[in-house]
């Protein structure tokens, strides 16, 4: 089934806030459908609610949220790029990672101010290949991005396994083990 680009706004609110203020993050989804993107976008802002506010209790209005325009086919892994602001944004990659396109997706990395960033989240599922260059652009840039790779295929999983990447990434199955794992993790080290 192919995926798309689907822009959601997902308001939630802090329960027992005596203001009773709404916030809201625009979340571009990769997904199938748009009840699948407001899916996708519900599990990301929750994860985000809780980094944002540690230790509260949130509830993500779904029935609020507004679902925009089904935009590009995605065909290939796409990340998503957890900021401290009010967006989550994605990066499109293509199927074969191979040196011209290692060396974009490194300086696409590099460009990424880790100081406004919760996370970057990888869907490798599309990843059908990749070359010494995308695996040193991964390498280099895991930890400053808190980089979590999911639904990585068997073939991709023993060339990270070969290299030894495997003991240095986070990997997970799904997204929601991914965030989960992010919440955790950074639910202890924010300032």
């Amino acid at each position: 089934m192919p995926l798309f680009e689907i822009p959601v706004v997902v308001p939630y609110r802090l329960l027992e806030d005596a203001d009773g203020v709404l916030y809201s993050i625009q979340v571009h989804a990769i997904a199938s459908t748009e009840a699948a993107a407001l899916a996708i976008a519900g599990m990301l802002v929750h994860a985000h609610a809780r980094i944002r506010h540690p230790d509260r209790v949130i509830e993500v209005l779904a029935d609020r949220a507004k679902i925009g325009q089904v935009r590009q086919q995605i065909d290939g892994p796409y990340a998503y790029v957890l900021t401290q602001g009010n967006r989550i944004h994605h990066l499109t990659f293509p199927a074969r990672i191979d040196s011209q396109s290692g060396e974009s997706m490194g300086n696409t990395f590099a460009g990424i101010d880790p100081k406004t960033l919760n996370a970057v989240l990888m869907d490798c599922h599309a990843l059908t290949y990749i070359n010494t260059a995308g695996l040193a652009s991964i390498a280099a840039h895991a930890k400053r991005l808190h980089l979590r790779l999911f639904r990585i295929s068997e073939p991709v999983r023993k060339v990270f396994e070969i290299v030894g990447l495997l003991q240095m990434l986070r990997v997970h199955g799904t997204l929601q083990s991914a965030l989960d794992s992010l919440v955790s993790e950074r639910g202890t080290d924010l300032p």
